[in-house]
């Protein structure tokens, strides 16, 4: 059984996003996507503790004109949205309680970024960062 549950794990992350890999059109249509703009993907949670101290310098990202959509992963919505609230977060956010956006991306943690440019993939960045907003600008750049 143990050997079946590792097997599933690998096999998940086989067929998860990744760089360079061409996203669905209908998730690009479930995320508001169009193959003409660079737009980073934010996966985050209200229990996600660097998604909290993270997600304010991303809305800070949006409000300087770069395509930021949101993905809260909440199972409960109104806490979700509750979050969000708290945060004053204005960018786009897509709820997302039962997983099936997050399932394609299939992230190895939280907070989970993706850089989406032309559909594809381009970069990714797993794991709390306290310099993002910053980090983000330089790979938006190139």
């Amino acid at each position: 059984m143990k050997r079946i549950c590792i097997l599933l794990m690998i096999t998940a992350q086989i067929w998860a996003y990744d760089i360079g890999d061409r996203v669905n059109r209908t998730i690009l249509a479930q995320l508001g996507i169009d193959d003409t703009n660079v737009t980073v993907v934010d996966f985050f949670a209200s229990w996600c503790e660097g998604c909290r101290h993270e997600l304010p310098q991303i809305e800070v990202l949006s409000k300087s004109g770069v395509s930021v959509r949101g993905v809260d992963v909440d199972e409960d919505v109104a806490k979700g949205r509750a979050f969000q609230k708290a945060l004053g977060l204005t960018f786009p956010v897509i709820d997302d309680p039962k997983g099936e956006i997050i399932d394609k991306f299939d992230p190895v943690g939280m907070p989970a970024l993706y850089i989406i440019k032309a559909g594809r993939v381009t970069d990714k960045v797993i794991g709390t960062r306290a310099d993002i907003g910053k980090m983000l600008q330089e790979k938006l750049a190139h």
